[in-house]
């Protein structure tokens, strides 16, 4: 069978790192993605390039499943970011997207921060927001960046999350926006977050505080209005 002609491959080729490449490749278009995890791997020690494997047959659609996440390591993925350039930083953010931690964070948002690409930055907060308030010293960052985008992009994020623990962040920003759209966008997420919570009546004055010709205003009196029909 198929696996006989790659095992004796293998075994004529012991140091060729592609035949177990190309046998992982094979057993993953059969659905074996347990046994083409372990050839992967077998090519990787054997000198392969780390990672390769994850463009190879059906595999960029499976990387959520357990073999290939178990091969997928945060720290790794996130190791000489700065040397890569935009699309090779992009390509490890999407190997990163199925094994994102708290504890990779601080390194992704140096390239959110750092770099100008704005698919960098998105992609970059998007795997933020999978650590949502777990990466809360990131998100502080963001906020303290010096580019509009993404910090508008950002207090989108966050708004999304509707987590209360960012109210403080929220509350600081608030008094430190210098731009009037991303102001009103801050008080919206935070009156929502108050109205919700801890301080309704706070809540209800930041979201009715927000000019009738911003774009946050038709969101704010939703909130509102919803608010009051609850």
């Amino acid at each position: 069978g198929l696996g006989d002609v790659y095992k004796r491959q293998a075994e004529v080729y012991p140091a060729l790192c592609e035949v177990e490449e190309l046998w992982g490749q094979a057993l993953a278009a059969l659905g074996n993605d347990g046994e083409a995890a372990t050839h992967f791997s077998r090519g990787v020690l054997k000198g392969c390039a780390p990672y390769r494997w994850t463009r190879l047959g059906p595999v960029p659609t499976r990387l959520d499943r357990p073999s290939y996440k178990a091969m997928l390591v945060p720290g790794e993925l996130v190791s000489g970011l700065n040397d890569l350039d935009d699309d090779q930083c992009l390509r490890r953010f999407e190997l990163l997207a199925p094994v994102m931690s708290a504890a990779v964070a601080p390194a992704v948002t140096d390239q959110v921060t750092t770099r100008s690409s704005r698919d960098v930055q998105l992609a970059g907060l998007g795997l933020l927001t999978v650590v949502g308030v777990d990466g809360m010293a990131s998100w502080e960052r963001v906020l303290d960046s010096d580019d509009l985008v993404v910090r508008k992009q950002a207090l989108r994020r966050i708004r999304q999350l509707d987590d209360p623990a960012f109210i403080p962040l929220l509350e600081h920003h608030l008094d430190h926006e210098p731009l009037p759209g991303n102001r009103n966008l801050t008080a919206l997420t935070l009156g929502e977050l108050l109205l919700e919570g801890p301080d309704p009546d706070r809540g209800r004055a930041l979201l009715e505080s927000i000019p009738e010709e911003d774009p946050s205003h038709a969101r704010a009196i939703q909130a509102l209005l919803a608010d009051g029909a609850s």
